[in-house]
């Protein structure tokens, strides 16, 4: 009777330890991410490198989760890769479903094309951002941002065709 009880026991504990070893992932990502980010005189891709290690350690157990998803575009965004970033957010604008989320994706996937230099599509994207969530400051100036950008650059292409 009693070997079956701590038979028990064993199996509930190991299933436990088991289902917050993804979360461990995700912690040790953050932890990563945020000490990055503290320090304000470089970009530190490589910490951004471990974060996103780690994200993709968590994400291989638990792969649809959007918020660990979403981590993971940030981290790649922040290693300057633009291209890859915007893919991932992309992906994400469908999965997410309450408005705050959806604008926060849209967002970052505004700022990932205009750091690629798709100043229509960034301008786009903060737009959908701000259907979603239209009190974001930050995006307004983004928006704000991209298309001072895009006024200079038919500026500097009518200057080019004279």
């Amino acid at each position: 009777m009693k070997h079956p009880i701590i038979l028990i026991f064993i199996l509930m504990f190991s299933i436990a330890a088991f289902g917050q070893n993804e979360r461990k992932h995700i912690r040790s990502g953050n932890r990563i991410y945020e000490k990055a980010l503290r320090d304000t005189t470089k970009i530190d891709t490589a910490m951004f490198a471990k974060a996103e290690t780690e994200y993709r350690k968590a994400l291989a157990k638990k792969p649809s989760d959007k918020q660990w998803n979403f981590n993971l575009a940030d981290a790649v965004y922040k290693q300057q890769r633009f291209e890859e970033a915007s893919g991932k957010f992309n992906e994400l604008a469908d999965q997410m479903t309450t408005p705050v989320e959806k604008a926060r994706v849209y967002h970052n996937l505004g700022n990932s094309q205009l750091m690629n230099q798709k100043i229509d599509e960034s301008i786009e994207s903060y737009k959908k951002a701000l259907r979603q969530n239209p009190t974001d400051l930050e995006t307004k100036y983004n928006l704000a941002y991209a298309q001072l950008l895009k006024k200079q650059q038919q500026q500097q292409q009518q200057n080019q065709d004279q």
